[in-house]
């Protein structure tokens, strides 16, 4: 009977220290556990914050200035939920005639094509502007500046000592010649890059309305064509040199392109996300392109994109003529009231 009564004391004991260690045990993994919560709870609000920090700081800096303009006698203001991107494409093949003591050889701009994002009417706009558009143009000297001329807007790029000088010039150029309208950003992109993009998104699909096989046998008039690799930079790039109207019929074939690129990056991305961030680490090589477009920027603007409504006709070229200048070159002289006109109807709005 003791012994019986030993052993079941000996048996408690051993019942209450193996319960004191599962209780330690699952204290301690309640506290693991609830620590996890805590710590992943912490992180998801961190992000949250810093996402909608980044968001809201990219809308303020974002945001245009107050501005105002008279118009046939009324009073406008400028609309400041507009984000204006000029984007460019860089011909770094310069040819010699240009690469003087004057210039640097960093390239011309050409294709010019000012992009707009109104958040407020959530649509998107573009104008393009032909290379050969005269306007006024920051010229240098030994790095430093010098006179205005009027010259082909393309050439201003040539006038920067670097990619972020040439940018900056050719922003300044093309605001002051679209009548002071705001341009928060500038992203510049090398011509030779088109392949890394185009092809990103499976290339793209375009009839050629232009006949170009002189140049480009593969771009036969009246074909629909697919445009990978070479073949979309040569449909971006060439021009008919024996037509007056060349580099403004390129211009629509450039507008042309960008729709197309538009239409088949939306479906591109909706299947793969990442698109766009590969694209933009593949672009960062080799100084592929060179932009003032900051993290918080694309926060902001990443988070409108969804609600941005697109359409056929959401790039227009930029009204005007094409005429032989003295010197013997094509110059583009756009019509100033045909684009006053659009710029009031786009950028502002009347006020009392």
């Amino acid at each position: 009977m003791k012994n019986t009564e030993e052993v079941d004391a000996r048996n408690e004991v051993k019942r209450n220290r193996f319960r004191k260690k599962n209780k330690k045990r699952q204290c301690k993994w309640r506290k693991f556990l609830w620590g996890s919560i805590i710590v992943i709870a912490l992180v998801v609000v961190g992000g949250m914050i810093a996402y909608f920090s980044l968001r809201t700081k990219g809308k303020v800096d974002l945001r245009a200035e107050e501005q105002y303009t008279i118009y046939k006698s009324k009073k406008y203001k400028y609309r400041q939920e507009i984000v204006n991107i000029l984007c460019l494409g860089i011909d770094k093949g310069v040819s010699m005639p240009y690469i003087r003591a004057n210039r640097g050889n960093i390239g011309m701009a050409d294709a010019i094509i000012l992009v707009s994002i109104d958040t407020k009417k959530n649509e998107m706009k573009g104008i393009a502007i032909p290379r050969d558009t005269m306007a006024e143009i920051q010229t240098t000297k030994n790095g430093e500046l010098s006179s205005k001329e009027q010259m082909q807007l393309c050439i201003q790029y040539a006038y920067g000592v670097s990619m972020q000088q040439s940018n900056e010039f050719t922003k300044d150029a093309v605001s002051k010649l679209l009548y002071d309208i705001q341009i928060q950003r500038c992203c510049a992109i090398n011509f030779d890059a088109l392949a890394i993009i185009n092809d990103a998104i499976g290339g793209v699909d375009v009839e050629v309305l232009e006949n170009i096989e002189e140049w480009e046998p593969k771009l036969p008039y009246g074909e629909t064509v697919h445009l990978d690799g070479a073949l979309a930079l040569r449909f971006v790039r060439v021009r008919n040199r024996h037509d007056l109207n060349g580099a403004a019929m390129r211009t629509e074939r450039q507008k042309q392109y960008a729709e197309a690129f538009i239409d088949k990056a939306k479906d591109a991305i909706k299947s793969d996300p990442t698109i766009p961030l590969t694209v933009f680490q593949e672009l960062q090589k080799d100084r592929n392109m060179c932009t003032d477009v900051t993290t918080e920027d694309i926060m902001f603007l990443v988070s409108e994109m969804p609600k941005i409504s697109f359409s056929s006709d959401m790039i227009q070229m930029l009204p005007g003529k094409s005429v032989v200048g003295d010197d013997g070159h094509t110059n583009y002289r756009m019509d100033v009231d045909a684009v006053k006109e659009i710029i009031i109807n786009t950028f502002y709005e009347e006020v009392d």
